[in-house]
């Protein structure tokens, strides 16, 4: 009997941490996380007695862009492993997901710390870069470790040192800004391509310069398939906001593209509108 018990303690430990290795997702990150329900994490956070960090993603350019980037930190991942559940979930928008439904989630990436009773802690703050020091504030601040006023905000009407800055907008997220120059092409900002499996098969380069009083918006298709964005535009603003709808000047433009071929580029021309300074893609 005694014999009897013992195995069957093995066989649990066994098959608890086979059960442990399947939930968790290799996204290439230094941060592991569980792609497990709302109702397993809540239960994992009660055991454990740690709030949950929630990273809702899905294939998409921002969401790479902060796997490659802040969440492949080490020392991040090494503090968020400790201190938190992290827990991931891909959304299909036409799809019922909990935490979407619950945390009334519209876009990606989003990031939500919630406490150990479902109750929403904090929501990463729309427009503030996605940064390790970011991250770690925020982190800190859960456990009382920092006040709420170190995270980092955007910069707030930066000096123009030639009439536009570009600020650059590329499948919703805040990607970069840039001062662009007169008559000389300045990379602004490129989007990386995946297919449905989630291989990137190439990027796309976005380009801007000053000339003659007109912005020129340049997009290079690098990606190994013709590239269509049915969404972009262009706006200008009389002040750098990361709200869309302030200081804007005039009405939005075009910068959709259909199906431009591998190596081919397209040039935008726009007109600049009386006192616009500032010049955005999004």
């Amino acid at each position: 009997m005694r014999y009897y018990f013992i195995t069957s303690i093995l066989i649990t430990l066994f098959i608890s941490k086979n059960l442990l290795a399947q939930e968790k997702v290799d996204r290439g990150t230094e941060i592991q996380f569980l792609n497990i329900s709302l109702e397993e994490a809540l239960e994992k956070s009660v055991a454990e007695q740690k709030p949950i960090f929630l990273y809702a993603m899905m294939i998409n350019g921002p969401c790479r862009y902060l796997e490659k980037g802040a969440f492949s930190d080490k020392e991040l991942g090494e503090y968020y492993n400790e201190k938190f559940i992290t827990v991931i979930t891909k959304l299909n928008w036409s799809e019922e997901n909990k935490f979407k439904d619950k945390y009334s989630i519209t876009k990606t990436p989003t990031l939500l710390y919630i406490n150990t009773d479902g109750s929403l802690i904090y929501t990463y703050p729309e427009g503030v870069p996605r940064t390790v020091e970011n991250l770690f504030s925020i982190g800190k601040q859960i456990y009382g470790e920092e006040l709420v006023e170190n995270v980092e905000e955007p910069e707030a009407n930066p000096e123009i040192k030639l009439p536009f800055k570009v600020v650059c907008f590329v499948g919703g997220g805040l990607d970069q800004t840039t001062l662009i120059e007169e008559n000389t092409w300045v990379k602004i900002a490129e989007r990386t391509n995946f297919d449905d499996n989630y291989n990137e098969y190439g990027q796309v380069h976005y380009y801007a310069r000053y000339t003659n009083n007109q912005v020129q918006l340049k997009v290079q298709n690098s990606s190994t398939r013709p590239y269509t964005d049915k969404f972009t535009k262009v706006k200008f603003y009389s002040e750098w906001s990361t709200d869309d709808y302030t200081h804007n000047v005039g009405e939005s433009k075009s910068a959709q593209i259909s199906n431009l071929s591998t190596g081919d580029s397209k040039i935008f021309t726009y007109s600049i509108p009386s006192g616009a300074k500032v010049f955005k893609i999004g």
